[in-house]
């Protein structure tokens, strides 16, 4: 059994230790081989609540290329109640979720190393997004290269455009709605019998939990591949000290930039006989456009 590929036995370890991770759980600076002994910074943590429900989604994006599309592939978590929830990878949710069972405080970095080794990522969305209903508040976390930034905004009000058509998704009939937000068309199923009015990334405000999501253009989707009513304590790591604190135009600006020329935030403009030389693009297509 693959440990980054989703398994109920790997979701259960996580219910057991009770916690969600970030993109980073530990903040390590240097390795060396004395260093690696040495205990990892570990983050504190917040209790937000319990949990109502927890879905795991299977998280997939089209790179278009000039000769073929390419398809990027990651897994996703959602643990949510109706005051608060948190979306991030799913393979750093089980990181933490092991080093939960254990105390934080003495996790040497070759022992970080070695269970962060057991869940490797899929493509590279390193990103969290908490929803924080009761005030209305969305806030994002995201890496940019070696640094991570965090931006606050008003939950979207989405537009949503319903329909008589359902799906069954994981045994729940669910209710195709349409809106548009921020540049892409998308195509929501959502499934009334879950009181939850969520879903993954951004979107919530329907009638129960969405468990599916496919931009119109076929370049995005979301599709729940477990779900379950489950109460345990949603942990997450508090990390603003080291954290940028930013604006979500400027963030999702940086990262374009990134994505587009890594070399030149690595290392600089790369100087070559003749010239400059065009730093190399990562697989990048956002999810908002504008």
């Amino acid at each position: 059994m693959k440990a980054h590929l989703f398994s109920p036995l790997l979701i259960m370890l996580g219910f057991a230790s009770i916690a969600c991770a970030q993109s980073t759980t530990a903040h390590v600076v240097g390795r060396n081989v004395s260093g690696m002994k040495r205990y990892a910074k570990m983050y504190k943590q917040e209790n937000l609540g319990k949990s109502d429900y927890t879905c795991v989604y299977n998280y997939e994006v089209k790179i278009p290329e000039s000769k073929s599309d390419r398809i990027l592939k990651d897994q996703m978590i959602l643990v949510a109640n109706k005051e608060v929830s948190l979306f991030l990878r799913y393979s750093s949710y089980q990181t933490d979720s092991v080093i939960n069972l254990r105390n934080r405080e003495k996790i040497t970095i070759q022992e970080y190393d070695s269970i962060k080794s057991l869940f490797p990522n899929g493509y590279n969305i390193s990103t969290n997004i908490y929803k924080y209903h009761s005030k209305s508040i969305l806030k994002e976390r995201g890496r940019v290269f070696t640094d991570n930034y965090i931006y606050s905004e008003t939950i979207p009000s989405f537009v949503w455009q319903m329909s008589d058509e359902t799906e069954i998704i994981q045994g729940h009939s669910c209710h195709l709605s349409r809106m548009h937000f921020r540049g892409r068309d998308w195509k929501i199923w959502y499934a009334d019998d879950i009181p939850l009015s969520d879903g993954p990334w951004k979107f919530c405000g329907l009638p129960g939990l969405v468990l599916k999501a496919e931009s119109e253009d076929g370049e995005i989707s979301f599709s729940a591949i477990w779900v379950a009513k489950r109460n345990v304590d949603i942990l997450c790591n508090i990390t603003e000290k080291s954290d940028f604190k930013t604006t979500r135009e400027k963030y999702l600006k940086f990262l374009k930039q990134y994505k587009s020329t890594p070399a030149s935030l690595m290392a600089g403009t790369v100087e070559v006989e003749g010239g400059l030389k065009k730093a190399s693009s990562l697989p990048y297509n956002p999810i908002e456009k504008e």
